[in-house]
């Protein structure tokens, strides 16, 4: 087993929440994901930031590994 270092930006629409406030919660939500094996639903980098969407209410995910190249966006139906 191995982990991978993931790069992840979360965007909200503003609805007067802090910034730190908004910090805090994507912090504590990927903390779940950390040293961990991650589930089947969860294998492909687009099912994490639907994961990370669903959880905080963000309207756009992305999800990026530099040292492999890879990317992914989940954003939400407009």
């Amino acid at each position: 087993m191995h982990g991978h270092t993931w790069r992840v930006e979360a965007l909200w629409h503003f609805d007067g929440t802090d910034a730190v406030v908004r910090h805090k919660q994507l912090r504590d939500c990927l903390f779940w994901f950390d040293h961990i094996t991650l589930p089947d639903d969860l294998a492909w980098a687009e099912d994490i930031a639907e994961s990370i969407a669903d959880t905080l209410g963000c309207f756009r995910v992305t999800v990026d590994r530099p040292e492999e190249g890879l990317f992914a966006i989940w954003e939400a139906d407009r």
